[in-house]
């Protein structure tokens, strides 16, 4: 793996041609005050990385689908490393799995991981219902009628 190299935003705009060579060898940060860095990266190692992450979610989603040891003990593998998915119902948690194969394989092949995050998120959230059984059985329903009606945005 290759390193990286930070410098200041006010440093690189004094002397860009110093961070500029760095980008060679390894990827530049630029530190900015307040603000988040940004990263000054080659084309071809940016598109060898999403080439990277293609390639081990297909592995992973092939590990998955065709060997039963790895999909019998999927679930439980995500369960430890996401404990909070335990709150989740056996067959929610098998869903997680699935989408979260899915989810990972369409997003490397599209180079954008930003859908991954998205369904950690809900998932997440859904387990924070389940782990207040009020709250649970309170979104279950019954539903009270109500005759507030509610304007359209």
């Amino acid at each position: 793996m290759l390193g990286m190299s930070v410098d200041t935003l006010t440093d690189f705009l004094r002397q860009p041609k110093k961070a500029l060579k760095k980008v060679d060898k390894e990827d530049v940060v630029l530190a900015r005050r307040g603000k988040a860095s940004i990263r000054i990266s080659l084309e071809s190692r940016n598109r060898a990385d999403v080439e990277r992450n293609e390639l081990a979610s297909h592995l992973l989603a092939d590990a998955v689908s065709e060997l039963p040891d790895v999909s019998a003990h999927f679930t439980v593998i995500l369960e430890k490393r996401f404990p909070w998915a335990r709150f989740l119902p056996v067959e929610d948690r098998e869903r997680f799995a699935h989408e979260l194969v899915d989810t990972i394989q369409a997003c490397a092949s599209l180079g954008k991981l930003a859908k991954i995050e998205e369904l950690f998120r809900a998932w997440k959230a859904t387990a924070d219902v389940y782990a207040d059984p009020e709250l649970a059985s309170r979104l279950k329903g019954p539903f009270d009628e109500t005759s507030n009606r509610v304007r359209r945005p």
